[in-house]
């Protein structure tokens, strides 16, 4: 950034614009303070950002289903006599689930630069409309889970039933984590590492806590253990994929209470103001020119 800066001074683009650490010594670079609040910063926007905190719960709830799944699909697969071998196999459901989450993103993506082009001026077209497609996507969570909680009864019933609702999951979990980080990105700018810090710890702490008692959990909870326990967190997703609807309808409201969304709007039209006032120098100092080119005709 600072090369940048030096070269748009030295061509005259931006006569005033300096970088980062330009004049800096390399201590103040790397104070202890700087450094202690770039550290505690995304502890602290996943506990006071509602933004941060919600999308953050839903990705890192996702996630973790993925781990416990690691644990409940040799219970689940048991019931059919799978050997360690095919209960691996049965994961290739869950990329099936990635692949076509993955597919389904690319005309959406077309879709939404379409409309923050035909829309600049909208915040809802800028920021918002990236999560549009979880909108129909992020239900798969809790319909996946249901689905497979009453599918893996065993025999008579088919084990395909099963793995057609954890590829449903697969697809709510690429889907949720795409599309929330895409969003935190756009809608904290320099801040987007730290949301995006707070998402990631939020998705390696539930997936790790939440390993160590999935076997006990699916296992212990009354007389058909494996459908109750799928229930319950069919409830619980049911609760988070709800904070979508929520953050789509009220983001602009959301962000307005954010001092860092704030501060990144302020500074966004700051920005734009100087990027006018030297297009209007510049237009200024081609007037003469043309002036005397007429008087001249």
């Amino acid at each position: 950034m600072n090369n940048i800066a030096k070269r748009r001074r030295k061509t005259g683009e931006d006569p005033t614009i300096y970088g980062p650490t330009e004049g800096k010594k390399f201590a103040d670079m790397f104070s202890a303070k700087e450094l202690a609040e770039t550290w505690v910063r995304p502890f602290r926007m996943f506990l006071t950002e509602p933004i941060v905190l919600t999308l953050s719960l839903l990705s890192g709830f996702s996630d973790a289903l993925v781990f416990m799944f690691i644990q409940s699909f040799s219970l689940v697969y048991k019931q059919w006599d799978f050997n360690d071998y095919e209960v691996g196999l049965a994961f290739i459901a869950i990329l099936v689930g990635y692949v076509i989450a993955w597919i389904s993103f690319i005309p959406m993506i077309k879709r939404n630069i379409a409309e923050r082009a035909a829309k600049p001026d909208d915040e809802k077209a800028q920021y918002e409309s990236r999560l549009w497609w979880l909108l129909y996507t992020a239900p798969c969570l809790p319909i996946g889970l249901i689905g497979f909680a009453w599918t893996v009864q065993g025999p008579p019933m088919h084990w395909i039933g099963s793995s057609v609702f954890a590829a449903i999951i697969g697809i709510a979990n690429y889907s949720i984590y795409m599309a929330t980080i895409d969003y935190m990105i756009c809608a904290y700018g320099p801040y987007s590492a730290s949301a995006t810090g707070g998402n990631g710890w939020a998705r390696d702490f539930l997936a790790g806590v939440l390993t160590i008692p999935a076997t006990p959990f699916f296992s212990n909870i009354g007389s058909r253990p494996l459908e109750y326990a799928n229930t319950i967190l069919f409830a619980i997703a049911l609760v988070l994929v709800s904070a979508v609807y929520v953050i789509y309808f009220n983001g602009p409201k959301l962000r307005a209470r954010s001092p860092f969304a704030q501060q990144l709007e302020e500074e966004s039209k700051g920005n734009d103001k100087r990027r006018k006032s030297r297009m209007g120098s510049r237009n200024n100092s081609v007037m003469p020119d043309e002036k005397a080119r007429e008087n001249s005709v």
